[in-house]
């Protein structure tokens, strides 16, 4: 099977920092636009993939809307194609955001929408890409690789599972461990967790630590102070308060009562 997009593969693209990314997709937008008519550019709201939109966003004289959670096909009388929604201010709001002119490009959240199976027969178009001269102007000299895990990436995972400062110290982290691979979870700490010293700071859930989007998430020990919803990206009905609002469940009992080893 042929890569999608081609230059995706090519050193070309993965030597260097973002810029060969949105030449090519600059130019393989301009191409559809022509040919069929482009509704809008859908990116994934990685780190990377917020910057690739937003130049790309400038290039094409349109504009960008970052993380959101649904993409709805617009009112034609409105004149947008297309509608986008995201949860802001620690998901306490849902908003609707369109892009009022051009081609709009939209990143949207890992696990914010429920896959459904849909056969369809896809067809591949090869497409010339020309990078500029600014293409090569920031090349990568070195990747360090991550110990491999078996968990899913934090950011990524539809299920995660986070301790906190309730947990009492790091050996009761083990718990939380056990309880992630039964899951297929991540593992995430809470800042107090992670400030004390009981996981690494990579693992960090909050503010000052990694946004999460999981379809199920498991706060244990956590006491749900304000910047713990600032890194959840998910729909939340209006008028839903903090941790104990947001719950389908909650169970108040000390850890090893409730978890026993």
């Amino acid at each position: 099977m042929k890569p999608w997009p081609p230059w995706a593969a090519t050193a070309r693209v993965t030597d260097y920092l973002v810029v060969p990314k949105v030449d090519a997709l600059e130019q393989v937008a301009g191409q559809i636009s022509e040919a069929d008519g482009l509704a809008a550019v859908l990116l994934t709201a990685s780190t990377e993939g917020r910057e690739v939109g937003a130049r790309l966003a400038l290039r094409l004289g349109s504009g960008f809307i970052g993380d959101a959670v649904d993409v709805d096909a617009g009112d034609p009388a409105s004149g947008h194609a297309v509608v986008a929604t995201q949860s802001v201010f620690a998901a306490s709001f849902t908003v609707t955001s369109a892009v009022t002119s051009g081609v709009p490009v939209i990143a949207v959240k890992p696990n914010a929408t429920t896959p459904e199976e849909h056969p369809v027969e896809p067809v591949v178009h090869e497409v010339a890409v020309e990078l500029t001269a600014a293409a090569t102007a920031a090349a990568i000299t070195g990747r360090d690789l991550r110990e491999s895990s078996s968990r899913p990436e934090l950011t990524d995972a539809s299920i995660v599972v986070s301790g906190g400062r309730g947990l009492g110290g790091s050996e009761h982290f083990a718990l939380i461990e056990g309880l992630a691979d039964q899951l297929g979870a991540a593992v995430g700490a809470s800042r107090a967790a992670v400030d004390a010293g009981w996981y690494p700071h990579s693992h960090q859930v909050g503010q000052t630590g990694k946004t999460v989007s999981p379809q199920l998430y498991l706060a244990i020990g956590i006491s749900g102070a304000i910047h713990t919803f600032s890194a959840w990206d998910i729909k939340v009905p209006s008028g839903y308060g903090l941790l104990g609002s947001l719950a389908d469940h909650g169970v108040a009992e000390f850890l090893l009562v409730l978890h026993p080893r």
